[in-house]
Formats: structure tokens, C-alpha cells, sequence
């Protein structure tokens, strides 16, 4: 028999305890004192929404239009009465999610899959040279999005408004309070912009957490075959749609490592070819302020 409704303060208790990884005679206790629900009804909860949020996801990767991220999540499972001896066990899982790409993008605007393995130094029957990056290659990007070093637009006028705005924001006893206000209001402004980007809202869909460690190489690629699974990819689609995933520069190197390992294969889904790595701002920024030291 199915009951339709229940007693929402017990109820929302009952996941609270369970939530906090309060022990089971506590939730017993409460049950019995009319403030939670039992532990099986619990049980019988979370398994309920388990698989109505695994409805959510089943089929948003074969929509084509959405990336994924992952990263590692560290848990430490504490015993009822800890010792030096036994603190409790650490383990090592992976969370996981799917992000929408922007409004606007079109499954044809991943199609792209050929072009980076015919790149790929991967690709041993390469047809297309390989995308090197260095530093001479770098500065002449930069170049032709340069500007005079006397135009409002050139990273010198963009560095000299940062400067001033720190000046005038930083709490200096060398400048008086009222002429900071002064170029504050009629010197500083707003830097120049050439574009912007405008803000939009990410929906993000977790996925379930697993218990798989990115600490190796195995462990990434079974992490990646549980992600497309839980989101339904479809084999013969990944041979011409990209599939950008974002991670840490640690789990990246792993998976370009499994790209490599896999480069002799003769199908694209067993390449992992549509695998694109992207590392997070985060990271990104680890990495630059690590070549500054």
C-alpha cells in the first residue's frame, strides 16, 4: 500500500539526521518520540529520489549540448568511539555534473570531432600538423588583439586604471581622504572595454557520487565510463560530437594520458577522441601564480 501523505516535520527531520550521518539508534529514538520518521522509511526516501533525480539525467548527454565536470571529494567515515589506533577511514570518491551549455548552442556547433584527432599528436596517422603551444606562438596572439600602448584599449591604460583604483581604494595615509574621493568621482571612471561577456545562469545537475578514486589512471577511466553512463551517452554519436569536460590539471593529465594509451584504437568512442579537456579558472590561476615563484 502507498500512502500519498505523510507528517512533513517528520519527514524533513528524517533527512536532516540522515543528511548529518546522525547514528541509527538516535533516529530510532526520535522515531519513537514522534519527531522522525523511522530509518526504513528513510531509506525508502532517499532510494525514492535517487531514482527520480537518475530520471533527470538519463538522456542529457545524447541531447549533445552539455558539458560535464568532475573532481575528487574527500570522506572521512568517523567511528562511534574513535582511538588514535582507529580515527575512522578517509576515503577518496569522485562528485560529478552535468552543466548546459549556453543558450544558443547547437549540436551542430560540437560537431568537431574529426578536426582535433586529425591534430592530435595522439593520432598516428595524423593528416593535419599539430597545434604547438609557446611562448612565440602566444605573444603573436596577443599582437593581434593589441593595441598602442597610448590607446585607452592597450593593456598599459588597462594596468594604469588598476593601479589608480587600488591607490584610491587602499586605505593609504599618504593620500588624503578627500582627494581620493576627487579622482575617484572625476578622474578614474571606468576602464575601457572593448566587449563583455553577459552573465548567465548555470543549472547544474549533480550526478551520483562514486565511489571511484582520480587518484589513478584506472580509476579516471572508470569515473568517465560511469559519467557517460549514468548520462546516457550514445556511442555512435560521440564519433562527431566533442564532449567538453572540466576537471583539475591533475585528473586532465590523467585523461590525456588514457587518450594516449588509446591512440592505436580504431574507433573513436575507444580513443576517448571526444573527450576535451578543459581545467577550471581555478586551476588555471594555480598554474600562473605557480610559474611566477
Amino acid at each position: 500500500m502507498i500512502f500519498n501523505s505523510c507528517n512533513t516535520l517528520q519527514a524533513v527531520v528524517g533527512m536532516f539526521a540522515h543528511s548529518t550521518n546522525t547514528s541509527k539508534r538516535t533516529i530510532e529514538f526520535l522515531s519513537h518520540a514522534g519527531l522522525s520518521i523511522a530509518p526504513t522509511s528513510i531509506n525508502r526516501m532517499v532510494g525514492r529520489l535517487s531514482s527520480e533525480a537518475r530520471l533527470l539525467f538519463k538522456d542529457e548527454l545524447s541531447g549533445l549540448v552539455s558539458a560535464i565536470g568532475l573532481d575528487n571529494l574527500e570522506v572521512r567515515f568517523n567511528g562511534e568511539q574513535p582511538t588514535p589506533e582507529n580515527p575512522g577511514q578517509l576515503v577518496s570518491m569522485t562528485s560529478a555534473a552535468f552543466f548546459p551549455l549556453h543558450s544558443g548552442t547547437t549540436k551542430e556547433d560540437l560537431r568537431v570531432c574529426e578536426e582535433p584527432w586529425a591534430r592530435s599528436p595522439f593520432n598516428p596517422h595524423r593528416s593535419l600538423p599539430p597545434v604547438v603551444f609557446s611562448h612565440d606562438r602566444l605573444m603573436s596572439m596577443v599582437l593581434k588583439i593589441s593595441f598602442p600602448p597610448e590607446d585607452e584599449m592597450s593593456m598599459h591604460s588597462l594596468f594604469a586604471w588598476h593601479v589608480c583604483d587600488i591607490l584610491l581604494n587602499k586605505d593609504l595615509e599618504t593620500i588624503p581622504q578627500d582627494l581620493k574621493d576627487f579622482f575617484r568621482k572625476e578622474k578614474l571612471g571606468l576602464p575601457a572595454q572593448q566587449g563583455w561577456i553577459p552573465h548567465t545562469k548555470t543549472t547544474q545537475k549533480p550526478l551520483h557520487t562514486m565511489n571511484i578514486s582520480l587518484s589513478t589512471s584506472h580509476g579516471s577511466a572508470m569515473a568517465l565510463e560511469n559519467i557517460l553512463k549514468q548520462g546516457g551517452a550514445i556511442r555512435e554519436q560521440r564519433k562527431a560530437h566533442i564532449l567538453l569536460m572540466h576537471a583539475d590539471l591533475g585528473a586532465g593529465k590523467k585523461y590525456l594520458g588514457l587518450q594516449e594509451s588509446r591512440g592505436i584504437k580504431d574507433d573513436a568512442w575507444d580513443r576517448l577522441q571526444f573527450i576535451i579537456f578543459l581545467p577550471g579558472w581555478f586551476h588555471i590561476r594555480i598554474a600562473l601564480a605557480d610559474a611566477m615563484h
